[in-house]
């Protein structure tokens, strides 16, 4: 699991002990049958290494955008394979249509994160602002 290998992803690894193979089970079924997501599992000799989603919004308001997320173990950092999957999220949402920006937060002091999403276009777009007492940063790509 990627959770405990960096202080910068959304959930301790704490919230993860109470996940039961029949919910992950549940979960992927749900993301499947999904039209309004897209989720890429990257696997290196049969390991996972890491996993991004895209959730298209769905509302009035905005169904022109589109939420991203990465996460990446550690000894997969710096080959490549962040910037790969960042580029099949994008990719999905280029295709998919009537995307007009992608959406992304991210744990405020992450600078490898923002360097990888920077790389990609997108800009930051707000102050700090907390989020469960942690500071992150809004970031968007206008597609």
């Amino acid at each position: 699991t990627v959770s405990g290998e960096t202080k910068f992803l959304v959930r301790y690894k704490e919230e993860w002990e109470s996940v039961t193979v029949e919910g992950e089970a549940e979960w992927v079924r749900g993301v499947r049958e999904s039209k309004n997501s897209f989720v890429l599992i990257c696997k290196v000799n049969n390991e996972i290494a890491g996993i991004c989603d895209v959730t298209f919004k769905t509302g009035m308001k905005t169904c022109h955008r589109a939420s991203v997320g990465i996460a990446l173990r550690q000894k997969y950092w710096n080959l490549g394979l962040g910037s790969a999957m960042f580029r099949e999220l994008i990719n999905a949402a280029t295709e998919r249509g009537g995307i007009d920006f992608m959406e992304l937060e991210f744990t405020k002091g992450n600078e490898r994160a923002k360097a990888l999403y920077e790389k990609f276009g997108f800009k930051v777009i707000s102050d700090e602002f907390l989020e469960e007492g942690i500071p992150h940063v809004a970031m968007e790509l206008k597609i």
